[in-house]
Order: structure tokens, then sequence, then C-alpha cells
């Protein structure tokens, strides 16, 4: 799924509104995503169609584990509304759901990223760059990529670029 960013359906792409700007869009696109992922969720499309299975692009992934810790936190707290949900919605997105890794987001150490990675899930993320956009993420990304793979990230960079895109589509 992309996020719906141009309005094209008449709705304004951002919770605030129709943006002023590109820049106002284009952070916005992680927001949308959240709200897309949560209303599957808690709305229990995982549940009902258990062999369902989603890829989130153009949203980056910087933002997920808080998203689906606060699922989390009010699925507990609120579990009367959802007797339709019979586990964690981290146990539904951590089994139906992957993300693209555009754009990146690039904390300035690189151990920052890896510990973003590592709670995301190396599993759940495939290699996307939005090349020839020019607001791509692209040289950097595989530059980041590259810096990824060394020490004992390596045999784990292999997933987010080849493998788990055969397994998405059952190759």
């Amino acid at each position: 799924m992309q996020p719906s960013h141009d309005g094209s359906r008449g709705h304004p792409p951002t919770g605030g509104g129709w943006p002023s700007y590109y820049v106002e869009e284009h952070q916005s696109n992680a927001h949308t995503i959240a709200a897309q992922l949560a209303s599957l969720v808690i709305e229990g499309v995982p549940e009902r169609f258990p062999k369902l299975k989603f890829v989130f692009i153009e949203g980056g992934f910087g933002w997920i584990p808080s998203a689906v810790w606060r699922m989390d936190q009010h699925f507990e707290r609120f579990r009367s509304e959802v007797p339709h949900l019979k586990r964690k919605p981290s146990e539904y997105v951590r089994e139906h759901f992957w993300f693209t890794t555009q754009p990146i987001d690039e904390p300035d150490e690189a151990r920052h990223l890896r510990s973003l990675i590592e709670r995301v899930g190396v599993d759940r993320l495939l290699f996307s760059s939005d090349y020839p956009h020019w607001e791509r993420s692209y040289p950097v990304a595989v530059e980041r990529g590259e810096e990824l793979q060394k020490g004992p990230y390596v045999a784990e960079t292999y997933p987010v670029h080849v493998e788990d895109s055969y397994v998405i589509v059952e190759v």
C-alpha cells in the first residue's frame, strides 16, 4: 500500500488538512501509513483473512515501533471494544506486514539505525530507494546499507534486498 499522498480522492492527504508545502505532505506519509496500519489491524482484517499480506511503501519505518507499542497498550486497555482480535496488534503486524526502507529514517549514527532495524525486524523490511524521483533516498540509502553491512549485520542485510520479497509473493 502506498500512502494516499496526492489527495486524488478529494480528501486532504494529511491529518492537518491540505498542506501548504510539499515538505508538509512528504512528512505526513508516515502518519498516513500509521493510521492505515492501525485501521487494518484494529478492524481485524488480518484476523479475518489470515493469509493476506501487506507491504507499505514510501512511508519509511522509523514510526513502526512506537505505533505498534501504542496499539498494544490500547488493546490491553480497551480489549472489550475489539473482541474480534484474538492476539495483540503487534503479533498481527509481525505476521502480516512488511515495510520499505524509503524514505530512510537516517539518524546521525549508524548504531541508532541498527537499533531501529532490530526493533522493527530486519525480516519485515524491503529495500527501496524511490529512484528516479528527485526526493529519493538513493544513493544515500545504498551507502547507508553498505555501512550497515559491516560487522554483525552482514548476514542480516541480505533478506532486506532479496529473500523477503520471495516470501511475500510466494515465489
